[in-house]
């Protein structure tokens, strides 16, 4: 069984491949953009200096990180209510099924939770390999689909 953990800010780096894995797997999302490490890892770390962000990881029992879950918390606009927000998940391929993704979910929801989030959203691409199955595990959680957003290139 692998190994949840949260990372500290100098695991952070550790993130930077599945970062470029997570944009190849999901291109349409990304479209027109290239990917840099660089720039990944230090929108990271400001996430970490602007919000209250938490990094979940998921381990080998050798130690090999293979995934993991960000997330951070901000007011809801209109209420004022603590709300919880992922930002990126990605589990390795040959770590994919069984209970993993659903551990780092529930792992965010417990934190959230504990933080005095009154909500927990997860993005929801339409497109790529597995977003049917994110689908089907978000609503089986509870999750109900509330928006689609759009984006323009400036």
């Amino acid at each position: 069984m692998l190994i949840l953990r949260p990372l500290s800010l100098e695991e952070f780096p550790l993130l930077v491949p599945y970062g470029y894995a997570f944009f190849r797997e999901y291109e349409g999302h990304v479209n027109g953009v290239e990917f840099r490490g660089d720039v990944f890892l230090e929108s990271m770390e400001l996430m970490a200096q602007w919000y209250d962000l938490t990094v979940f990881g998921l381990f080998t029992q050798a130690g090999t990180f293979v995934g993991g879950l960000a997330a951070y918390l901000q007011p809801d606009i209109f209420t004022k209510d603590k709300v919880a927000r992922d930002v990126f998940v990605y589990i390795d391929p040959a770590y994919r099924g069984g209970t993993n993704a659903l551990r780092l979910i529930t792992a965010y929801q417990d934190w959230a939770k504990s933080h005095g989030a009154r909500y927990a959203f997860m993005v929801h691409l339409h497109h790529g390999p597995l977003a049917e199955k994110f689908q089907r595990v978000f609503e089986a959680l509870g999750y109900v689909k509330m928006e689609t957003a759009y984006r323009l290139a400036l």
